[in-house]
């Protein structure tokens, strides 16, 4: 039996003993999001999270991108991979602010508030 059957017989295992919950417990699982300022809460902590690791990307990217730029010389191959990393990590970085703005747009559809300061989430 190789590696991987192994691994994957093994996780099946769990999986199928954590399924068959024999105390009944998993039947008595309630939601903790019980209202729509709840739902705006979970979103501000997941978005939270995703920007502030696509602006610790998008910093390790520009540095990349800084030591393509100072070490390529006239290598035009390497001046051309330091601009597309610029235009990723810009893109990263807009993408990462409008992760930070999404908690606001559903808050204003679901009746929750939201404000827009960095710690707030």
């Amino acid at each position: 039996m190789s590696g991987g059957s192994a691994l994957g017989m093994w996780l099946f295992s769990v999986i199928t003993a954590v399924a068959a919950d024999p105390t009944g417990s998993a039947n008595n699982i309630t939601s903790p999001i019980t209202s729509a300022q709840a739902v705006v809460d979970l979103m501000c902590r997941i978005f939270a999270w995703m920007f502030y690791s696509l602006m610790a990307l998008s910093f390790i990217m520009i540095l990349f991108a800084a030591f393509n730029y100072i070490t390529g010389g006239d290598n035009a191959e390497k001046i051309g991979k330091a601009n597309k990393i610029i235009l990723y990590a810009a893109i990263g970085v807009t993408v990462a602010l409008i992760a930070k703005g999404f908690p606001y747009i559903v808050a204003t559809f679901v009746g929750g508030t939201y404000s827009f300061s960095l710690s707030k989430c």
